[in-house]
């Protein structure tokens, strides 16, 4: 019996790339191994063990017919739905042969297509349509503003006219008057103090003392003061 290696697979659902291929869901999404998934042999080969190989089927994964989930040979149900394994129609291989015979002519489909096409057929130019569309709504955009904010010019005729104007007069008279009181219709206009002269009053009387002193000689003293002269 030849040594196993174990394959890889990336989810097409999420982007995770490089699962184990004995794992069936994506360990980060949980999306299933469904008929987009491809296995391919990993950059370090690295076999698995003899024990692991006993237990791995030497047979293709089937592809559930409802959901689309690739399951091991040796499960009778499916994994994903609960599907058996009799309502299944093709395996991995024939999977994959399947969807490589769509993909084939779906190319060629395209190639078909694209050779009928006359070579003197004009290309459209759908952004310089998109440029004259725009600047056409630009335009009648401000022709419109335009023609709503432009003054308009209407002639009239006046039948008639009436002028009418109130003025207030004020009269100001002044009133000389010698004593305090100011008649009931009058205003003050200033008021103004003046000193007309002073004159000495006598407040009050104060007493003033006057001492005076002069020194007398009790007795004499006398002094005695020494100057250094620098020779002893």
């Amino acid at each position: 019996m030849g040594k196993i290696i174990e394959g890889l697979w990336d989810c097409t659902f999420c982007g995770n790339k490089r699962i184990r291929a004995g794992q069936k869901t994506c360990p980060d999404c949980g999306h299933p191994q469904d008929e987009n998934t491809k296995f391919y042999m990993p950059d370090e080969i690295k076999y698995v063990s003899e024990e692991e190989a006993e237990k791995i089927s030497r047979n293709p994964d089937w592809q559930c017919s409802f959901c689309g989930s690739l399951n091991s040979d040796d499960l009778n149900v499916c994994k994903n739905c609960g599907a058996t394994k009799e309502d299944s129609e093709r395996n991995y291989f024939e999977m994959r042969q399947q969807e490589e015979e769509k993909k084939r002519k779906k190319e060629e489909k395209k190639e078909s297509c694209q050779k009928n096409i006359p070579q003197n057929t004009p290309k459209k130019k759908p952004l310089l349509r998109r440029v004259l569309l725009i600047l056409g709504i630009f335009a009648a955009i401000i022709f419109g503003m335009m023609s709503c904010l432009a003054p308009k010019i209407k002639n009239v005729t006046i039948d008639d006219l009436n002028w009418e104007r109130t003025i207030d007069i004020e009269e100001v008279v002044t009133h000389n008057e010698s004593d305090w009181s100011l008649p009931d219709d009058a205003r003050l206009q200033y008021t103004k103090s003046e000193i007309q002269s002073y004159k000495d009053v006598l407040a009050h009387y104060e007493t003033v003392t006057e001492t005076k002193t002069r020194s007398v000689i009790d007795h004499y003293e006398e002094k005695s003061s020494y100057v250094d002269l620098g020779n002893g």
